[in-house]
C-alpha cells in the first residue's frame, strides 16, 4: 500500500477539544491510496473539515504534539473514523499506520501511534456520527 498525500492546507478554528486546538481545513484535501497495481483508493477530504490531528493526551505532547509530521495521516485517519460506512475500523487504522511509515515516523512511535487508536480508537469511532 502506497498513500500519496496532497496538499494540507488549515486554520486554527479557535475551539478546542479535549485540550486540543481544532483546526478547520481550508481546501480541499487530496489522498490517493493504492492498495496494488490494480486498485487504488481515492479520497477527498473537503474544506471545512475539522481536525484536531493526532488525539494524543496533553501529557505526551512535548514527545508526540498532536499536530507533528503525521498530521496528514491523521486528518485522512479522522475523516474515514466519520465515515464509517464507507471504511471499517481496521482499515482506517491501518491506513494510518502504513501513513505513519511513509510519513518518516520512527518505528517506536509508529507503532505506540497506532497501537493507541487499535486500543483506545473504539471510544472515538463510535461516538461519531
Amino acid at each position: 500500500m502506497i498513500i500519496e498525500f496532497g496538499k494540507l492546507s488549515v486554520t486554527p478554528t479557535g475551539r478546542t477539544k479535549g485540550g486540543r486546538a481544532i483546526f478547520r481545513l481550508v481546501q480541499d484535501f487530496d489522498v490517493r491510496i493504492n492498495i496494488s497495481d490494480d486498485a487504488a483508493l481515492w479520497i477527498v477530504v473537503t474544506e471545512g473539515f475539522e481536525t484536531d490531528f493526532a488525539s494524543t493526551p496533553w501529557f505526551l505532547h512535548r514527545i508526540m504534539p498532536p499536530a507533528g509530521k503525521y498530521a496528514p495521516v491523521a486528518v485522512i485517519h479522522d475523516y474515514l473514523y466519520r465515515r464509517q460506512a464507507a471504511c471499517p475500523r481496521v482499515l482506517a487504522d491501518a491506513i494510518f499506520r502504513v501513513g505513519l511509515k511513509q510519513l518518516g515516523v520512527g518505528r517506536i512511535k509508529r507503532w505506540l501511534m497506532w497501537a493507541a487508536v487499535r486500543l483506545f480508537g473504539w471510544m472515538s469511532y463510535h461516538k461519531l456520527p
